[in-house]
């Protein structure tokens, strides 16, 4: 790992200190088969992830009633539309969501997401796709994304 200067924003901390999490995401085989070839057990596997970790996520958010303005009801909408009645969380992976500052760095990544959707959606585009799953057809969000970013920097700065 790089060592960042302490002047770096809280995102660009946040973005080093989580580099090689990220950059395995990039290598996975579920990414690799829905970047290269998105078959809709593919898209349909990586839909379930996603609807497990935001509605596990927005639930702690919910419970601890912070951050209201990051909430996570779009991107839940559009997958109960695409995937029916959501499905119960999986008790096999535990998310420690036990703080403000915990939610937060979760919702980086769930808000985070919503960029990497959009080289998907590229895909299914590009693979034919006649209608796009909701999730996948989600624009990009930029006002809450920079809501998020301030809270980032607020938050980090203040800690």
């Amino acid at each position: 790992m790089v060592a960042v200067a302490p002047t770096a924003t809280v995102r660009s901390r946040l973005s080093e200190a989580t580099r090689d999490v990220h950059e395995s995401l990039h290598v996975h085989p579920l990414s690799l088969a829905l970047l290269n070839r998105p078959t809709p057990r593919v898209v349909r596997a990586t839909m379930t992830a996603a609807e497990w970790f935001c509605t596990t996520l927005e639930s702690a958010r919910t419970a601890r009633g912070c951050w209201k303005a990051l909430q996570l009801s779009a991107q839940l909408d559009a997958l109960q539309s695409d995937l029916g009645t959501p499905h119960s969380a999986s008790q096999r992976i535990r998310l420690d969501l036990d703080s403000d500052a915990a939610i937060l760095g979760a919702l980086y990544v769930a808000h985070g997401s919503q960029f990497g959707r959009q080289q998907i959606r590229a895909q299914l585009i590009k693979g034919g796709a006649s209608t796009l799953p909701a999730y996948y057809a989600m624009a990009v969000d930029r006002p809450t994304w920079q809501a998020l970013l301030d809270a980032l920097e607020i938050t980090g700065t203040s800690s």
